[in-house]
């Protein structure tokens, strides 16, 4: 959703609910589906997710004042990780 979809819904729920969430998406609404929901509030509510001991590796580098290229080249890493991180 964070892509710009403006709603979510298993393929596995009744057509009905796939119709109603068409429809409420074209009017612009957010349609979530409820097992969809469901998810969404889990990860509102759940703890704070903990960051691997890579991304604090990664992250360790970074304040060290190493750049996206020279934190990836001294880790052996893509460019792209670091940048990610």
């Amino acid at each position: 959703m964070t892509a710009g979809a403006r709603g979510y819904v298993l393929k596995a729920g009744a057509p009905d609910e796939l119709f109603q969430a068409a429809r409420t998406a074209a009017c612009g609404g957010a349609a979530l589906g409820p097992d969809a929901a469901a998810r969404v509030v889990s990860r509102l509510t759940g703890p704070e997710p903990v960051l691997t001991d890579r991304e604090i590796e990664v992250i360790r580098l970074v304040a060290q004042g190493l750049g996206n290229r020279a934190g990836a080249v001294s880790e052996a890493v893509r460019r792209g990780l670091v940048e990610l991180r």
